[in-house]
């Protein structure tokens, strides 16, 4: 019985025709396309079932012994209809391609054993399909081989000398079988393994005497939600490769949901070592079914080359073994303190989401200024005993420190920050010098804390201590003594100094409180006078953006500076604007520039401000007119450009602060280019903006006010739809 096909195009180009078995199984699109992938076939395989469509098969007449010149003829006579033309020349002394090789309607080209050091110029190839040179002595693939070559579905450069393909070497061709087997590759681009958004059969890697291969991501091609990754098989056998190909493209994702970008095929990599530190770790988080699938079978085949405990030991034995899955580290040379009298070790332990810096046994006497960081925003393991450390001095990392190792310290402060120190789950001071606790760590559960045999000293003035740790029911595992009581705890003391003079302390307290609730009443319309407008401006953040403000927007940002200055005019035309439009897809209003012609530039301002999500002004000495006569002259001499522009920029100002306090804007920031004299206009506003951290000083050279736009103007208002695109 003759089996049905049915056509089907991966890319609305190839015309294929695939077998009804694909579409008749159970499959999801993914697995159905990649069935017809790898089944298959152009018309001119199967003329006797397409009635219209001849195939000739071409003879090759060789013009030299040297193998540079030959013909392509045919014996036949061309029968009616669309005729399609191939060649195949098997071990032959061929080293180019024919010279009349571009006069025919060519779709098969396999020219196996001959003796081609290049692939050359085949762009004329416009209907080729399948191009096999097999076993010949092609050292170099171009990235500019194929392009054009829009129905090319196989292609077989396997057995030849070949130690580099350029990265992207199929740039937009949705080549569906690929063969680069047995070849002496020495550097591998992820842009050739994986292809992204498109289905293929197989794409073939694989070596014969376990070649060590470099695995590269040149041009960071990331997996996003832009780029999905479809089914297709990779085999990357018997190589040592430098990393596993997967890891190299997945910044932007969390490695459980890597079946969703791996649907479906094999990645078959057997036979073949990894380097299994904590980059490798990071697929601990995919299912074991994933992995299953991503290795497809012969998982025991795939063994670690590195680190030392986990050598030659096979993937899945690691994998199901915790102890061994803690192995998976990594060392940080980034931000790790290496001091002569404070070295730390700092390592990556995947398995367990953690970064450990182990400054013990050293001669340190304060805290790391930085520790190493990390995408996944791993937790911080700190260990400091048996140090010279006197002061807990707060840091920035604290936020994420789980676990922190005080112990053999003489410590003797620790700073009151602990509501900052959410993340903390274990902290151990033994050994310590401390005479009181900071009453932030009362907002904290009492067992993180391990304070061992030394105590602090129990009396009315931290009887709060003994009342936080009876309420949050602190274990008797991790006891705080008294160290005026001989072993007595605070809990069982409580009771002892509970009665601390409270009616006395009661008057003393009343009577301060007062003379300050006097002193406040004096003084708050004084101060809510002074600071009206920060409290405008807090007041709008907290009300938030009006509800259809953001359906409005069509500009991420309007602009407002001296187009007179020409070194702003510089700053802003030749490096902000294309930084912020061309690299990061912001949409940008600039008056000079977008301001329709012919109408008031009031009117321009009005109509283009209130459609922004935000203002950003940048101040210079000349933007608003600093001298009085040239206020004057404003309004006196319409025709002086400079008086014109800075009257505009007045008017800017002023609607800025309209919109953004009444809710239309999002926000509004200041650059100051030159150190602008804050007295001359608006001065209160501005002085508010600058309080609440709403200006920036360009001259500040430990900021950089690019990154500090970028974070000012948040995610552009519409994604670019371009794929491997990274905008943010």
């Amino acid at each position: 019985m003759e089996e049905i096909n049915k056509f089907w195009s991966p890319d609305s180009i190839k015309e294929l025709w695939c077998p009804n078995k694909c579409f008749m199984q159970d499959f999801n699109d993914g697995e159905r396309d990649e069935c017809c992938a790898c089944h298959s076939f152009p018309q001119w395989q199967k003329t006797d079932t397409f009635s219209n469509i001849s195939y000739i098969s071409l003879d090759i007449e060789i013009d030299d012994v040297q193998g540079k010149h030959s013909n392509l003829v045919t014996q036949k006579t061309l029968p009616q209809g669309y005729t399609y033309f191939g060649v195949n020349h098997q071990n032959g002394l061929l080293k180019k391609m024919p010279k009349n090789i571009c006069d025919f309607r060519m779709v098969s080209v396999d020219f196996t054993g001959n003796r081609f050091f290049e692939i050359g110029n085949i762009s004329c190839l416009q209907k080729l399909d399948t191009l096999i040179l097999k076993r010949n002595k092609i050292h170099f693939v171009s990235n500019a081989t194929f392009v054009g070559l829009k129905n090319l579905r196989v292609v077989d450069l396997s057995e030849n000398v070949i130690t580099l393909i350029e990265n992207n070497v199929f740039g937009g061709i949705h080549v569906l079988d690929i063969d680069f087997e047995s070849n002496s590759l020495r550097k591998l681009d992820v842009t050739n393994i994986f292809i992204p958004n498109k289905v293929f059969c197989d794409n073939k890697y694989s070596t014969q005497n376990n070649d060590h291969i470099e695995i590269t991501n040149e041009g960071d091609f990331q997996l996003s939600n832009s780029s999905t990754m479809m089914c297709g098989s990779v085999f990357m056998n018997n190589s040592t490769l430098s990393g596993y190909p997967v890891l190299l493209i997945t910044k932007h994702i969390e490695m459980n949901e890597i079946g969703r970008y791996l649907p479906c095929g094999q990645y078959l990599f057997q036979g073949s070592s990894y380097d299994c530190d904590c980059h490798f770790g990071h697929l601990l988080d995919s299912s074991l079914d994933v992995i299953k699938r991503i290795y497809k079978k012969g998982n025991n085949e795939n063994i670690c080359n590195s680190p030392e405990p986990l050598l030659n030991m096979g993937i899945e034995e690691v994998w199901v073994n915790e102890s061994l899955r803690n192995m998976m580290t990594c060392d940080v040379i980034d931000n790790c303190t290496k001091t002569r009298s404070c070295h730390c070790q700092c390592t990556i332990q995947s398995s367990q989401k953690r970064i450990i810096v182990d400054c013990s046994n050293q001669s340190c006497t304060r805290f790391p200024d930085v520790v190493p960081d990390f995408r996944y925003n791993y937790d911080l393991v700190l260990n400091l005993s048996r140090n010279n450390i006197t002061t807990m001095d707060f840091k920035d990392y604290f936020r994420r420190m789980s676990v922190l190792d005080l112990n053999f310290n003489p410590i003797s402060v620790l700073e009151d920050n602990f509501n900052q120190m959410g993340n903390l789950k274990e902290m151990t001071i033994q050994d310590h010098s401390l005479k009181h606790l900071p009453k932030t760590i009362q907002l904290l559960d009492p067992n993180i804390f391990r304070f061992g045999k030394n105590g602090i000293p129990c009396h009315c003035d931290n009887l709060w201590i003994s009342e936080w740790r009876i309420y949050k029911n602190a274990s008797d595992n991790w006891k705080l003594y008294c160290s005026n009581y001989v072993n007595k705890t605070f809990e069982d003391i409580f009771y002892v100094i509970k009665d601390c003079g409270e009616e006395n302390a009661f008057n003393h307290y009343f009577i301060i409180y007062t003379v300050i609730g006097v002193a406040v009443l004096i003084s708050l319309p004084l101060i809510l006078s002074y600071f009206r407008y920060e409290l405008m401006i807090l007041h709008r953040r907290i009300k938030g953006v009006r509800k259809n403000a953001q359906k409005e927007w069509k500009y991420d940002t309007y602009i407002s500076f001296d187009v007179q200055n020409e070194c702003i005019r510089k700053f802003v035309i030749l490096e902000l604007i294309p930084f912020l439009e061309s690299t990061h897809n912001y949409r940008m209003y600039v008056p000079c520039r977008d301001s329709i012609g012919g109408d008031p530039e009031e009117k321009n301002i009005i109509n283009n401000m209130k459609i922004s999500k935000t203002v950003l002004m940048v101040h210079s000495k000349s933007v608003y007119g600093f001298e009085k006569s040239k206020l004057k002259s404003i309004s006196n001499k319409g025709g002086d450009l400079e008086a014109i522009e800075q009257k505009n920029r007045r008017v800017e100002y002023s609607y800025a602060w309209s919109y953004f306090t009444s809710g239309y804007l999002k926000d509004m920031m200041i650059i100051d280019f030159d150190h602008d004299n804050q007295n001359i206009f608006n001065k209160l506003q501005t002085k508010a903006l600058h309080r609440l951290g709403m200006t920036f000083d360009i001259c500040n050279r430990t900021r950089d006010v690019k990154t500090y736009i970028l974070k000012f103007l948040d995610r552009p208002i519409k994604l670019p739809t371009v794929i491997n695109a990274n905008v943010w």
